[in-house]
């Protein structure tokens, strides 16, 4: 049987995300407290990670800090599911 231990559910949605070493990783599923992100194969994140992404369409700057939990290297892509810590949310300029 299957317990998800989220503090929170996350919604199903496809971000793209500029990594601080300029790679682009995308999003699976988001949520207040972390996220599931897909990136190349050849990347690699520190167990730390700052997150900073524009959501142009809704007029808003996202920061936070990720917290790396797991790794699953996959055929194409490496997932990483992170816990995110002092998530801010600010009006874009």
């Amino acid at each position: 049987m299957f317990f998800d231990r989220r503090q929170a559910p996350r919604e199903p949605i496809a971000l793209s995300i500029v990594l601080p070493n300029g790679a682009t990783a995308v999003t699976r599923d988001v949520g207040p407290h972390g996220m599931y992100l897909r990136m190349p194969l050849d990347q690699r994140l520190d167990d730390w990670v700052r997150l900073e992404i524009d959501l142009a369409r809704s007029g808003l700057h996202l920061s936070a800090v990720g917290q790396v939990l797991r790794t699953e290297r996959g055929e194409r892509s490496i997932g990483v599911a992170l816990r995110l810590h002092s998530l801010q949310l600010r009006v874009l300029d």
